[in-house]
């Protein structure tokens, strides 16, 4: 059985029933036909889903969800699928422009709660689907560390990988730091700052890809004269230059194109 949550909108949030009737809550564990099911679903599941999802993300402007559950594996606690769509969604700091996600083999406590406990995942599940992010959500998403921090370990690599920069890579900061996506390359600006206040402009040029789906890497990385130049200085030392994204992280496709990068692949969510 498949049943279609509705759009929810974080002024409107759906509250969880704290306090169901007992006696129904017993008649839905003892007689799973169609009808408890889908009271099951929603009555608990779906409030309870609904509030997680938003308690795992900042902001989100739309979210939508589809659950799939099989009746003996429902009274069980297990979710056979969930579908979810949101849009303009911010996670960890990161503003994610469209989300299209789908979960599979989700172990709940659903005997806690038809008492009116929170929901909590009892064992770790994939997560496969889609991301985009326009360039502009890209930028805002700069500010976070989960992705600043990568990009200025990046841009500090270049003071000693014959960038003409010649100064200890801890001691400077980087500021400003902005971003391009034109087809197959991102272009990175920021300026530097030395301690002693002098500041340097940084425009790097790379493609991305993918190794062993865990690892980002880059191909061809050039240091730009301005960050409008099309062609610029190979940087030879940062070619094949990997960031490790995690084991519980699989990338299966990942695509630059002029203000949008497209990301498809698979992430392990744990429970708390």
């Amino acid at each position: 059985m498949q049943y279609d949550a509705s759009t929810w909108h974080p002024k409107n949030p759906m509250a969880i029933d704290n306090n169901p009737n007992p006696d129904l809550a017993s008649s839905e564990l003892s007689d799973p036909s169609s009808q408890r099911q889908r009271q099951l679903i929603s009555r608990v599941l779906s409030p309870a889903l609904r509030l997680w999802l938003r308690s795992q993300l900042e902001q989100v402007e739309q979210l939508t969800f589809t659950i799939d559950a099989g009746d003996r594996q429902l009274l069980k606690g297990e979710i056979q699928q969930v579908m979810v769509a949101a849009e303009s969604a911010i996670y960890q700091g990161l503003c994610l422009t469209q989300v299209r996600l789908t979960a599979e083999q989700i172990r709940t406590n659903l005997g806690q709660m038809l008492r009116g406990k929170p929901l909590r995942l009892e064992h770790p599940f994939p997560v496969v689907g889609e991301v985009q992010i326009s360039e502009a959500d890209l930028n805002t998403s700069l500010q976070a560390p989960l992705l600043a921090n990568p990009i200025k370990q990046l841009l500090t690599l270049l003071l000693s990988s014959g960038s003409g920069i010649e100064a200890p890579e801890d001691s400077w900061d980087v500021t400003q730091l902005q971003a391009r996506l034109v087809e197959g390359a991102l272009i990175a600006r920021a300026t530097l700052v030395a301690p002693n206040g002098k500041t340097t402009p940084a425009n790097l040029r790379t493609g991305l890809g993918i190794e062993q789906g865990q690892r980002l890497l880059l191909q061809n990385p050039q240091w730009l004269p301005h960050a409008r130049a099309t062609r610029g200085l190979p940087l030879r030392e940062l070619d094949g230059y990997t960031f490790d994204l995690g084991n519980h992280v699989q990338i299966r496709r990942l695509e630059i194109h002029p203000e949008t990068l497209l990301c498809q692949g698979q992430i392990w969510v744990l429970p708390e």
